[in-house]
């Protein structure tokens, strides 16, 4: 906008100058001061062509509404001028604004009593070329369900956006599900409002032993394993049958999956009834 001035008053000057000596040539009669005008006029009809010439580029290239938007986005300017020149763009500061979360991936399954953060990043993503005159972002998070946290922040424009932390539920067995609500105290922002359902699974820990997969270790994941397997919650060596495999199926034995023992006798003593009982049999 400073260069289409500049050159406006070039232009205008130049034509004002054409115009005073053509009326003094009108008047005058001396040969010689009438040489002297017509070199002028033609000078300043030069220099008008140029200047002229020069306004007609810069208006035809010239982006105005960006021009416009600069000046909007300047701390030079008045607020006064600053409020006029967004609203010839039909753009207010705050509709500027819009929230952009980044949600961590959330698991398919989660271990009963492990603790689990699910990282959330809330960032102002207003589409402005400098902060300066931009209005920041002010947001509330909310989680409720299964999911736990509270917060409210701030982030500027063209900011590095700020990082929540929200915590999953593990305590008891089973579905969970929740809700991660985001709003924006910002009027007029984009995306004000958006909530996200999250949901997963609470399983119970790996149990050692537990060959069959039925909760509890006992005589019966003996059998699975003395057969050759396949086994499940193997953790001694995995994909391979082996004595580690039997190693961890004495030391777990009689555990269940809700870490609790039951009344069950203890192997070396059920294969040596085993084998008294073939013996009677025999006899």
């Amino acid at each position: 906008l400073y260069i289409v001035g500049v050159f406006i008053s070039f232009t205008v000057s130049q034509t004002g100058m054409v115009r005073h000596w053509t009326r003094l040539l009108r008047t005058e009669v001396d040969p010689a001061v009438r040489g002297r005008m017509q070199r002028s006029r033609v000078i300043n009809a030069i220099g008008l062509s140029i200047t002229g010439l020069v306004l007609v580029i810069v208006t035809t290239q010239l982006d105005v509404k960006d021009a416009v938007k600069r000046i909007a986005d300047s701390d030079v300017v008045q607020p006064e001028a600053i409020e006029a020149a967004r609203q010839k763009l039909s753009l207010t500061k705050d509709q500027a604004e819009q929230i952009r979360a980044q949600l961590g991936a959330v698991p398919m399954t989660l271990t009963l009593g492990s603790p689990f953060s699910l990282p959330l990043t809330i960032t102002n993503a207003a589409a402005v070329v400098a902060a300066v005159g931009a209005d920041e972002l002010d947001y509330n998070v909310t989680a409720t369900g299964a999911l736990s946290g509270i917060f409210s922040g701030i982030d500027a424009a063209l900011g590095l956006g700020n990082l929540h932390s929200i915590g999953l539920d593990t305590s008891t067995l089973g579905m969970k599900t929740g809700t991660l609500t985001l709003t924006s105290t910002s009027q007029g922002a984009a995306n004000s409002f958006v909530q996200v359902p999250i949901s997963y699974s609470v399983v119970a820990p790996l149990l050692a032993g537990d060959f069959n997969n039925d909760g509890l270790v006992d005589a019966a994941d003996y059998v699975v394993w003395r057969d050759g397997g396949p086994l499940a919650n193997e953790t001694a060596s995995p994909g391979v049958v082996d004595a580690l495999d039997y190693t961890a199926w004495d030391a777990n034995y009689g555990a269940t999956s809700a870490g609790l023992s039951l009344a069950v006798p203890e192997p070396s003593a059920w294969i040596l009834s085993l084998i008294a009982a073939a013996f009677r049999r025999r006899r």
